[in-house]
């Protein structure tokens, strides 16, 4: 037997001296070659087990050619985009900084257009809210104009009940006159408009009804900034300026385009929680992307500072039975409902729903400038009554509701079961749809558009143009193209000639309708893969 083995051994050594295996060989030689070059080594002796176990030297290790197992492979990263569909993929198209074709100039031409009106922009907002504080102004402003700051003065007003005797009637229409006359610098001779806030609104405006109105204006707008810039900066960082160069320019760029907007004026002008909506929404998107379930639950629960805009954002949460999330929102909510109760007590939480239903079906209570929401109920209020139009825009509000939770459920059922492209398209529908189809939006609001640009949008006009990704369609394209303009285009149509009231901010809803069927209609173009 073990002279069949040297037999076989033998005849292996020489298949392999043939096929110019031999380690004496140099490229393309064979064994012979190594002999003529004075190379008169010896073949590999054959490992033989007996004889290395009588042996005290060790054997030596088999020749390179004979190892014949791959190396080691390292471990993929559990969010890695091969372990992790969902990972928001670094944009590997870049741009060519030397493409002189006309198209591509021209594009760029519109781009430095584009970034130089914007920072005229911004420029001007920053110096005009600056002189407010520097100047100390608010009061002279507010006192000017009751417009002025109007809605801060209302949260304020709710911060003062609370903190009276009468937070047990907070909802009377006399008892909240009377502080927005002692308080907040009212008009006698206007009547002011009713504030149904929810009743969470009460005791987190409390804390800074401690101050002078002036001071918890400055304190309110620096919290407002401060959410708004720390909420986008971290989604921007998990999507739009984690691809490519220049991510902190980038950045720079978003926020002055956000100073410059026209949603940006307008909440600072009427003191609107906005900034810190804003702000929350994009943590709460941050927090999805990232599979955060703390963070996304805590930032979905204070969104009900505006519940008609959390009806939408739960939907990804329920949809892909994000359980961990839904329980710390449940939690941080019975939180806020119970602070409520210890100061407008458990009657004025249980009638809410009637109040609030009641006030915006009444003309001297929902407050003027509802044909000028930019919504659906915006539209249809500028050519019917409002008791008409909120009933129908409340109809059209549980379609869209409806319709956004069959496409979570159609193409993006559980975490993961997506790639990143369609995961964005439906985070930038459900933004969207809070707008366009909320049955209360107003102007202000629109500063949701920012994070849907985080999500989905391009860093230029040339790059979504001529991004020449797989990924990307005609509707993607279209999509970013309308974020970056939305700033520039939105003083356009403030300052239009001839266009007044609701004439100047239906164009705001259209804008809007027309970036909610865009990211529908990208999803229905795109072809999602499932991991089952």
């Amino acid at each position: 037997m073990s002279e069949d083995k040297e037999a076989k051994i033998r005849k292996a050594e020489k298949l392999l001296q043939g096929l110019s295996l031999d380690p004496r060989s140099g490229p393309g030689e064979s064994a012979d070659a190594g002999e003529n070059r004075g190379q008169n080594l010896p073949l590999p002796v054959p490992f033989k087990k007996e004889e290395a176990e009588k042996s005290d030297t060790p054997a030596p290790p088999p020749p390179p050619y004979l190892l014949l197992e791959p190396p080691p492979v390292a471990p993929e990263d559990e969010h890695s985009p091969a372990k992790d569909p969902q990972a928001f993929r670094p944009d590997t198209h870049e741009e060519s900084h030397w493409d002189l074709h006309p198209s591509t100039l021209a594009l760029r031409a519109l781009d430095c257009l584009n970034i130089t009106a914007v920072i005229a922009a911004a420029i001007i907002f920053l110096v005009g809210s600056g002189t407010v504080f520097y100047k100390h102004q608010f009061v002279a402003m507010r006192t000017a104009d009751r417009l002025q700051f109007c809605d801060f003065a209302k949260y304020y007003v709710c911060g003062k009940i609370a903190l009276s005797k009468e937070a047990h009637h907070a909802y009377d229409p006399t008892v909240q006159t009377h502080f927005l006359l002692h308080d907040a610098h009212g008009d006698k001779k206007t009547a002011e408009e009713f504030i149904h806030y929810p009743p969470i609104d009460f005791p987190l405006m409390a804390p800074l009804a401690e101050q002078s109105i002036d001071k918890s204006f400055y304190l309110f707008t620096l919290l407002g900034h401060l959410i708004f810039f720390s909420g986008t900066f971290l989604l921007a960082r998990a999507t739009l300026i984690n691809r490519g160069r220049g991510k902190m320019l980038v950045y720079l760029l978003f926020w002055l385009a956000a100073c410059a907007s026209v949603p940006m004026c307008r909440a600072f002008m009427l003191g609107q929680t906005s900034l810190i909506l804003t702000g929350l929404t994009a943590i709460y998107i941050w927090a999805l992307i990232k599979n955060r379930s703390l963070p996304a639950g805590i930032a979905l629960a204070l969104t009900a500072i505006k519940p008609q805009y959390s009806i939408f954002l739960v939907i990804p949460a329920l949809v892909q039975r994000r359980f961990k999330l839904l329980f710390f929102t449940i939690l941080a909510e019975i939180a806020l409902l119970f602070a409520a109760f210890k100061t407008i007590g458990l009657t004025n939480i249980l009638n809410y729903p009637q109040i609030v239903m009641h006030a915006e079906q009444t003309a001297n209570l929902a407050g003027g400038f509802v044909s000028e929401m930019v919504n659906v109920r915006g539209l249809l209020a500028i050519s019917m009554a409002d008791a008409v139009a909120v009933k129908i825009a409340g109809a059209v509000a549980l379609a869209a509701w409806l319709c956004l939770a069959v496409l979570w459920l159609r193409y993006c059922p559980r975490p993961g079961r997506s790639d990143d492209t369609t995961f964005k398209l439906l985070l930038t529908a459900t933004v969207m749809f809070c707008l366009t189809f909320s049955p209360h939006t107003h102007l202000y609001d629109c500063l949701f558009v920012s994070v849907t640009f985080l999500v989905a949008g391009q860093k230029s006009l040339t790059a979504a143009v001529k991004n020449s990704n797989s990924t990307s369609s005609w509707a993607t394209r279209s999509l970013s193209i309308l974020f970056l303009l939305y700033p520039l285009l939105g003083w356009f149509f403030l300052l239009m000639p001839g266009g007044t009231g609701a004439f100047r901010t239906a164009p705001f809803a259209v804008y809007n309708i027309a970036l909610s069927a865009l990211s529908v209609i990208a999803l229905l173009i795109h072809k999602p893969f499932s991991k089952g």
